[in-house]
């Protein structure tokens, strides 16, 4: 066994020799699920005041309204998701819309680094957030919104 192992803390020996501990790997994926999570919320905040909007610049029909009553009564179809693909080097989280999927974000899953997708088989140039530092995975939950414009370079 390489001794330099035993001085190296475990984030720092995924970046120099390559290797994830499991503890590590299996916290990523508990973040990503989070990140996940937060997507999902944004959206059907975002949905909720797009509906109360509407509302209020005249709902002659009463179907925003109808929409609001259904999310109450948990009977609303959100028509939206995010799932994860799991690669070799990257995980994709995937947004389902309507029967559309597209790549909303890639994480490298030595890293952490989440990148802004350039194409739905690679990543932009440019880490975005870092899922396994605890003040950037922070950040990027509190910004994290449904349409990734939060992956834009700040």
């Amino acid at each position: 066994m390489n001794t330099v192992t035993h001085i190296i803390p475990p984030i720092y020996e995924t970046l120099i020799l390559g290797t994830m501990p499991t503890v590590v790997k299996s916290d990523l994926n508990v973040y990503i699920a989070s990140l996940c999570e937060a997507l999902e919320q944004d959206y059907r905040l975002y949905t909720v005041k797009s509906f109360r909007r509407y509302i209020h610049l005249g709902d002659e029909t009463g179907h925003f309204q109808r929409q609001l009553d259904a999310i109450r009564e948990d009977q609303y179809d959100w028509q939206i998701s995010y799932d994860v693909d799991y690669g070799r080097k990257y995980a994709k989280i995937m947004m389902t819309q309507g029967g559309s999927r597209s790549v909303h974000c890639f994480i490298d899953m030595k890293t952490g680094d989440v990148y802004k997708p350039a194409s739905i088989s690679k990543p932009a140039k440019g880490i975005r957030y870092n899922l396994l530092d605890s003040s950037s995975r922070e950040e990027c939950y509190r910004r994290a919104d449904w349409s990734g414009g939060y992956l834009y370079s700040r």
